[in-house]
């Protein structure tokens, strides 16, 4: 329907060239730069010959040294695991970072984690429907990992606190519940005071069953919103005002909530790989997330992230090649296509595709609005200086890493010009 929708609006711009039209000239296309040279020599090696997930350890390992640099003093380091949702990955970097804090958005994930990092601080970072939180304590194994000191429950409202309440009760466990606040993101937590006072009575008034463990307030659009809106480090202080509002209200109204002697002690977390390092010694917070910084999909080219360099990949063999563009219904209009756009002279058919990325190697390939697209063999067009041939490999970068890298059943690991390792994703299930 959107491929027939795209071509009547083509021909009623001029007949089917109008069509074509809708195919705007780009750069003309080139062989491979070094870098990505180098990574076909060595999938045309030691690849699977099919489409894959690549992450240079080389570059992750930099990015590290980044993070360690960048991070605010006295803030403590917090794995975002849906960003880098693989067990070897998430073990590498938290040893990188001598940290064992880690956020987890999914149940599933939450049980693997605990099975994995049996000594983990998790803090789930979305309030869970409550059937899911019974899930967890369903499939978890008792064992060295305890949920009552090292599993933070996310709560937003009274009612969902009550949830939580009651099936503790109902399971004689005891919930560390941390709540979000909305220090300006707008998508949910806490706003106003009324609320916040009621849960915080709540925890006090069945301590048996429920354990105050801290806060969480989301900030990343202090670096996504348009300048008129204000510069980065104004919004910044503006989050961490409503931020600190919270906290004060804490102190007059939480008692012995609010203590220096918590074991574990009080989480106060926030940022994201946009804005962390913007969480100096003004912003409240303790505990910094970051996840997607240390691979740099394209969503995260911010002035912000400079330092961090993209460490993930996905590469796929090409299928096929053929001369132009051969559109169906319309292969008589290959010659002129090709002879207005040289990014229409080769059609590459590759491994694959229909991912949250963007062609990056050889330059110059784009998909054809026209033909579709496919997540079996999708169609690239470009110049032919890109001498792409059957064998050869295009390499694309991942706009975003969380759910794309879910769709790969593992990661091929590569450092120096060699395959060092293959980290398998972890499971939906």
């Amino acid at each position: 329907m959107k491929r027939r929708t795209l071509l009547r609006a083509g021909l009623a711009a001029g007949g089917a060239l109008g069509a074509i039209a809708l195919l705007k000239p780009g750069n003309a296309g080139a062989p491979h730069a070094r870098y990505f040279a180098d990574m076909e020599r060595l999938l045309q090696r030691d690849g699977p010959g099919t489409a894959c997930l690549i992450l240079d350890l080389d570059r992750l390992n930099h990015n590290l040294i980044a993070l360690r640099d960048a991070m605010p003093p006295g803030k403590a380091y917090r794995l975002v695991s849906k960003s880098l949702p693989c067990a070897s990955l998430i073990d590498h970097v938290l040893a990188a970072m001598r940290s064992r804090r880690i956020m987890c958005f999914h149940q599933p994930f939450a049980n693997a984690l605990a099975r994995s990092f049996p000594d983990a601080d998790l803090l789930v970072g979305k309030p869970m429907p409550v059937e899911a939180v019974a899930r967890f304590y369903d499939d978890h194994r008792p064992g060295r990992f305890d949920p009552q000191s090292q599993l933070q429950w996310l709560v937003d409202t009274p009612q969902r606190l009550a949830r939580y309440a009651n099936l503790a009760r109902a399971r004689g466990v005891r919930l560390r519940i941390s709540i979000e606040i909305d220090v300006g993101l707008h998508r949910g937590g806490v706003d106003n005071d009324a609320d916040f006072l009621t849960m915080l009575r709540m925890l006090r008034d069945d301590s048996r069953h429920l354990r105050f463990g801290g806060l969480m307030g989301y900030d990343p659009h202090v670096v996504r919103l348009p300048d008129l809106m204000g510069d980065a480090d104004a919004l910044q202080q503006a989050a961490n005002a409503r931020y600190r509002h919270f906290i004060a209200l804490l102190r007059r109204h939480g008692g012995d909530l609010l203590t220096l002697q918590q074991d574990p002690p009080l989480v106060f977390n926030g940022a994201g790989s946009p804005n962390f390092v913007l969480h100096d010694e003004r912003a409240p917070t303790n505990d910094l997330a970051v996840g997607s910084a240390l691979v740099k999909p394209a969503d995260f080219d911010l002035p912000t992230l400079a330092a961090f360099r993209p460490a993930l990949w996905i590469a796929a063999p090409v299928l096929k090649v053929a001369e132009g563009v051969e559109l169906p219904g319309l292969e008589w209009a290959s010659l002129p296509a090709r002879l207005w756009n040289p990014n229409l002279q080769r059609t590459h058919f590759i491994y694959g595709g229909n991912w949250r990325a963007d062609s990056v190697s050889p330059q110059g390939l784009s998909t054809n609005a026209l033909f579709g697209r496919s997540s079996n063999q999708e169609m690239l067009t470009g110049a032919a200086i890109s001498a792409l041939a059957p064998g050869d490999w295009v390499f694309h970068r991942p706009r975003q890493s969380e759910a794309l890298m879910l769709q790969f059943t593992e990661i091929l690991v590569v450092q120096a010009g060699g395959v060092v390792d293959h980290w398998p994703v972890l499971t939906t299930t």
